[in-house]
């Protein structure tokens, strides 16, 4: 699950590198409707774009021989789950915001819609991926909607939420993103940024959903 294997003390690198609290989902456990395993990654805004880049990285270059292999569209994408007011914003009036992403760093960014979100559940998963797989724009438009999720209220995701409520265990799944001070994300491939977090999922994937509270979620 995003591409960071514990066995190898790549976790263990990778939370000592960023001065983030990093945390994967178990086999099982899935974002709503996908089968993507959420990465709860919660830190300093920055500390937790650094930890997305390189989860994203180890997702693109995926080693087939140490865990279920990622599908090619999946490495050209990097998916994270935020809060649904982040997500409101990430789109912008009228689909400014994702025409500003677009025009700024040649990518493409899809929001979950209104008819996919999942009941109860205040947060969505935001695809951000580009035609010429350029992973540096795609991570530079990433870190653009963490800042700005990382700004917001509750524009983050909570690292105790149990996916499984929602119907995200056993192949079910959805990323998500946390808040605090720091923030914290899931991403596709499952991330998190502390005081502020992101998530993510993919049983080899990138997540993010965010969580920003002058506390982490994760």
């Amino acid at each position: 699950s995003s591409g960071i294997n514990a066995e190898y003390g790549e976790m263990k690198k990778l939370k000592e590198d960023t001065s983030c609290f990093v945390k994967i989902s178990q086999n099982n456990k899935f974002f709503p409707n996908t089968s993507d395993r959420p990465c709860y990654v919660e830190g300093e805004a920055g500390n937790v774009n650094r930890a997305l880049r390189v989860i994203q990285d180890k997702i693109t270059n995926d080693n087939a021989k140490r865990g279920p292999s990622v599908d090619d569209q999946r490495k050209k994408c990097c998916k994270i789950i935020i809060g649904s007011n982040a997500a409101g914003k990430t789109i912008g009036k009228g689909g400014e915001n994702v025409i500003r992403l677009k025009e700024s760093f040649n990518v493409f960014v899809k929001v979950m819609s209104r008819d996919e979100i999942i009941q109860g559940l205040d947060e969505r998963t935001v695809t951000i991926s580009s035609n010429t797989g350029n992973l540096d724009n795609i991570m530079d438009a990433t870190c653009d909607i963490v800042d700005m999720a990382a700004n917001m209220t509750n524009g983050g995701t909570d690292k105790n939420l149990d996916y499984d409520f929602y119907g995200g265990g056993n192949g079910a799944a959805a990323p998500s993103m946390g808040g605090g001070n720091n923030s914290s994300f899931n991403s596709s491939f499952n991330s998190s940024f502390g005081n502020k977090s992101f998530g993510g999922g993919n049983n080899n994937s990138y997540g993010g959903g965010n969580n920003y509270n002058n506390n982490s979620r994760g």
